[in-house]
């Protein structure tokens, strides 16, 4: 936790606590999959929280295009290469982590289809890529068939008076009829899909 503080990037210390916890509670089965890693701070948070609490069989498949993005006080200056792939992929080394990790560079959309190709489920997504509210509920409809029966989904920079009032918005039309909420730490809303909705 103490190393990813280090790392540039816009959760606050509760919300990476509140992260760790999730997976930790998560149960279940299946992977955790990350949209929007930036530069890494929450992913090596996620991937700390599945090997603290001994989950062998999970990976965490952290999503980004590495190009960045132009939302508010979320504008990012990229790398001299034009990329923040390979900061990422240094921090994660120098957290000892990368092991349990498998990016996927491309957008979130694209990524769901991978993960259902390969057959993937989901114990856990974090929903942090583009805050415009038609973005979220695009992220939301393509991970919600990956998520296991009682799978968590945590999304940050949700809050209705928030910078990014469109998450909130995604929120409450794609995801709260099905979901029990969990934690609202800061700006992370962490809620468990409802049971007997026909999923695995």
């Amino acid at each position: 936790m103490l190393w990813a503080w280090t790392i540039q990037g816009w959760s606050t210390k509760n919300e990476l606590r509140a992260l760790y916890r999730a997976v930790c509670n998560a149960g279940g089965h299946g992977d955790v999959a990350e949209i929007g890693s930036w530069k890494g701070r929450s992913t090596i948070v996620l991937a700390r929280a599945l090997i603290d609490s001994g989950i062998e069989d999970a990976r965490l498949w952290a999503i980004d295009h590495h190009v960045g993005s132009n939302e508010g006080r979320h504008r990012l200056v990229l790398d001299k290469e034009g990329s923040t792939l390979s900061a990422f992929r240094r921090n994660l080394a120098r957290a000892g982590v990368e092991s349990r990790i498998q990016p996927l560079v491309m957008p979130s959309e694209e990524a769901a289809k991978e993960l259902s190709s390969r057959e993937v489920t989901l114990r856990l997504v974090f929903i942090d890529g583009a805050h415009e509210e038609a973005s979220v509920r695009r992220d939301i409809r393509a991970f919600l068939p990956l998520l296991s029966n009682r799978g968590l989904v945590a999304l940050h920079d949700c809050d209705p008076g928030g910078e990014f009032p469109g998450v909130w918005r995604a929120y409450e039309s794609e995801l709260a009829p099905l979901v029990d909420v969990v934690d609202h730490t800061d700006s992370l809303l962490v809620v468990r899909r409802k049971e007997n909705d026909g999923v695995v």
